[in-house]
């Protein structure tokens, strides 16, 4: 059992004030009965909870809303080469008529977060992920100019309509130094909306030296001489009414009209010889895609960075090439 009493009064200058509380007070009951169960490998556990919540109006306290929240959570340890961890909460409040009529609106959440870890075959095969999903309001950001200086600026003003007030379609990019006073910046909305965020992230990393011995001969040797680490990185934040597909990360639902923002990040490395101090070769490549919703527009963004090399040997040669495009 929760319970707390917040009661901040307005500060009187002589005179009775017109309300005895500030709107920063609250009170808040709360009741959350749950089971656990746990073993040597596994542990799981699930509570729900009632929430009464109270806040000013009038000068007085008065219920203002309701919630009941869900939460169910476990893990699964059955060795030291595997382990994951999931937590599932599900809340819904709602708001009393007197504080709808001034404007508040129910809300429903629902948050999940599950990772995973194995790492078998002697550590030659090293897994993890991460998936995390919320539901909350986000404001939709809005581009905004800012007065710095030649020194900093990077986009000219050109009054267009001679009003004398700057207004974002009259700025472009400067095209010679000094030449820009104004930098762009992002500032969030005044307007909330709901939207669904999720980020998942997945590692896979090989190192068959781990595995095979170092009598090998043939590809087996070569194999040896190789490891590799791939990640995956997939983050949205959309506006979509279809939660089942946003959550399951279908492609269809990803980066497109409803998106707010998103990123999909792919990076694969190659190293050869990672045992050895002395010298060694290592191949990068990045690919990168990205979305942006603004309150004047889209802003879509693709990066490709072809392989890079890094040699650990001290007279090695480096080299790297990367395309952007920006739209």
């Amino acid at each position: 059992v929760d319970q707390e009493r917040r009661a901040q009064e307005v500060a009187r200058t002589g005179q009775t004030a017109a309300d005895s509380l500030r709107a920063e007070s609250f009170a808040i009951v709360a009741v959350r009965p749950g089971l656990a169960w746990t073993t040597p490998r596994l542990s799981a556990s699930a509570s729900i909870e009632f929430r009464r919540e109270e806040e000013p109006i009038a000068g007085a306290f008065a219920e203002s809303a309701t919630g009941r929240t869900l939460a169910v959570e476990g893990s699964y340890r059955p060795s030291s080469v595997f382990q994951t961890d999931a937590r599932v909460s599900a809340r819904r409040r709602s708001f009393t008529d007197a504080f709808r009529e001034a404007g508040r609106a129910d809300t429903d959440a629902l948050a999940i977060r599950w990772t995973t870890r194995a790492t078998p075959l002697r550590r030659a095969i090293a897994f993890s992920s991460t998936y995390e999903a919320l539901t909350e309001r986000t404001a939709v950001a809005q581009e905004t100019y800012v007065l710095v200086g030649p020194e900093l600026g990077e986009f000219v003003w050109e009054d267009a309509n001679g009003d004398g007030v700057p207004q974002v379609d009259e700025f472009r990019p400067e095209v010679t130094p000094l030449e820009g006073t104004y930098v762009l910046t992002f500032v969030p909305g005044d307007d909330l909306v709901p939207t669904i965020g999720v980020r998942a992230q997945a590692r896979l990393g090989l190192e068959p030296e781990r595995l095979i011995p170092r009598d090998a001969s043939g590809w087996l040797r070569f194999l040896r001489a190789v490891s590799t680490q791939t990640t995956i990185d997939v983050q949205e934040r959309s506006t979509s009414r279809d939660l089942a597909r946003v959550y399951l990360l279908n492609p269809g639902e990803l980066q497109n009209e409803n998106t707010l923002q998103g990123r999909f990040r792919l990076i694969q490395d190659v190293t050869l010889f990672p045992g050895q101090p002395r010298y060694g070769l290592r191949l990068t490549g990045t690919a990168l895609t990205r979305t942006s919703q603004l309150a004047a527009g889209r802003e879509r963004g693709r990066a490709r960075a072809e392989p890079r090399q890094e040699g650990a040997a001290p007279h090695s040669n480096t080299s790297s090439l990367s395309t952007a495009v920006t739209t």
